[in-house]
């Protein structure tokens, strides 16, 4: 039996369905994301594991035990809001002490925790400045060493970074990821980026309208997609019809070049768009389909690329 298990997990809210027959295992140790659009039930289902939220029918085991009617404070779970959520009259190290301090945990033991926890956030040097003096991200650290200086059995996350700006998310996600994979917490976050799932998790969980649609690690969700939502919402995706038969292909698994060569195809250029790194290029086929392809930005030069131009394409 995996170390968390979510089985047959249904909620409602009035007639309405959010969730529909949940079933997820969860390795002890993993970090699983449930990733999915807005309003496809995945907060609800983090809160449903957290006590926070009731459910209809179903049971969450942990460790073999069912903690489905235990109250949020028996459950032994760390939670990391979006919204930080912290004290702003208490300076870091309280902020961090606070739930030690209420389960009356001896206070010599409560300075070596802080300071063990500060000391792997990189917070040490700021830990007595308030909330308000605080960046976006350095609150953030706050709320996680908060979350995990009390040694929960299990850290959700629901949406952490998603009010931070992208470089500071960056940096964060590995981050969060080295302390979770040091303390060694099993780890659930809420997330609809993407990119966040795919760099951070070891399992995803891709959810929409109350429903899982599929479980996998990063490379298997990605490469190999069981629908077309899927993989629609994971990157980009062209279908096409070749052969008689429908394909899924990434816009990266497709190679252009400006010579006819074997297995290559004739189209054109109708769309150059600069995305950095690469360029993201729509082509038009002889049969009048629309393929978007991902190039690396030296290839432009290389492959005399440009609007309107006849080149060569090929689906590697």
């Amino acid at each position: 039996m995996s170390y968390i298990v979510i089985k047959n997990i249904d909620k409602y809210y009035g007639k309405n369905k959010i969730l529909d027959n949940i079933n997820i295992g969860i390795e002890k140790g993993e970090f699983v994301s449930l990733l999915g659009p807005s309003g496809c039930g995945k907060t609800t289902l983090l809160r449903i594991i957290s006590g926070l939220e009731s459910k209809n029918s179903g049971s969450i085991f942990v460790n073999g035990k069912d903690i489905s009617k235990l109250s949020p404070a028996k459950r032994n779970i760390g939670i990391v809001f979006q919204s930080y959520v912290l004290f702003p009259n208490l300076t870091v190290y309280e902020n961090i002490a606070y739930g030690l301090v209420n389960k009356k945990v001896d206070k010599e033991e409560i300075e070596r925790r802080v300071n063990d926890i500060l000391d792997k956030v990189d917070l040490k040097h700021i830990k007595h400045k308030y909330p308000k003096q605080l960046s976006g991200g350095q609150q953030q650290r706050v709320a996680l060493a908060r979350a995990v200086v009390l040694s929960p059995n299990i850290l959700l996350l629901d949406e952490p970074l998603s009010a931070l700006d992208a470089k500071v998310r960056e940096t964060l996600r590995k981050e969060i990821k080295t302390l979770q994979k040091e303390l060694g917490i099993t780890t659930i976050m809420v997330t609809h980026d993407q990119e966040e799932a795919l760099t951070m998790s070891d399992k995803i969980v891709v959810m929409n309208q109350g429903e899982v649609m599929q479980i996998g690690n990063p490379e298997e969700v990605y490469k190999f997609p069981v629908n077309n939502f899927t993989a629609d919402f994971i990157g980009a995706i062209n279908i096409i019809e070749e052969d008689n038969n429908r394909k899924i292909v990434r816009p990266e698994s497709i190679l252009l070049s400006d010579k006819m060569k074997d297995d290559y195809k004739k189209c054109v250029v109708k769309e150059l768009e600069f995305r950095g790194a690469f360029y993201r290029v729509t082509i038009k086929t002889e049969s009048e389909e629309k393929i978007y392809v991902d190039t690396l930005a030296h290839s432009k030069e290389e492959y005399n690329i440009e609007v309107g131009r006849e080149i060569y394409y090929k689906i590697g």
